[in-house]
């Protein structure tokens, strides 16, 4: 042989081992698929006039009723949204009315306790002038003998006690009313 005919001559080396074990796949051809058929159009039905006059009315009509419905749920929903902040004033109010009442609570144990005050001091001043030293002899009683009845020159009158407030030890809540 000759170098020009060895440049094209190609050598295989075939390994007997591995194309045993492999079976051999045979590719089966794809079927060709159906062709579709295809559903023939129906024509498209010409309306008459009366008919068109007909389906825009009932159209019309049904656009002013969804549109009163709209309307209607709106105006629901609307009335619902100021219930419920009508509910949250309300709750608002209510405590701070609770706050107030406190403080006004407060402030009438302060001036129960300025008129406790004033009223103590009046009757130790009564009290101190009408002690046993500064005090005028009584004139003495005449006993009667014949009915053994203290006979005094001035009369007795009843007065009624001082009305003395309790003034509380502690601070004053709503949960000692």
């Amino acid at each position: 042989m000759s170098d020009s005919e060895n440049e094209n001559v190609e050598i295989v080396y075939v390994d007997e081992t591995e194309s045993d074990n492999e079976p051999e796949t045979i590719e089966e051809p794809e079927p060709e698929p159906e062709p579709i058929k295809e559903k023939p159009k129906r024509k498209k039905r010409e309306m008459t006039p009366e008919r068109k006059a007909i389906l825009l009315e009932n159209l019309r009509r049904g656009r002013e009723t969804a549109s009163k419905n709209r309307k209607k749920k709106a105006l629901a929903r609307k009335i619902k949204k100021q219930e419920q902040d009508d509910e949250i004033d309300e709750v608002i109010v209510k405590s701070i009315e609770k706050k107030t009442k406190t403080k006004q609570i407060f402030n009438d144990y302060e001036d129960l306790k300025k008129r406790y005050d004033i009223l103590n001091n009046e009757y130790t001043e009564y009290r101190g002038r009408n002690t046993k030293s500064n005090r005028e002899p009584k004139p003495v009683k005449k006993m009667d003998n014949d009915n053994l009845k203290p006979i005094m020159e001035e009369p007795i009158q009843n007065k009624p006690p001082l009305e003395i407030p309790k003034i509380p030890t502690h601070k004053v809540s709503l949960w000692d009313l």
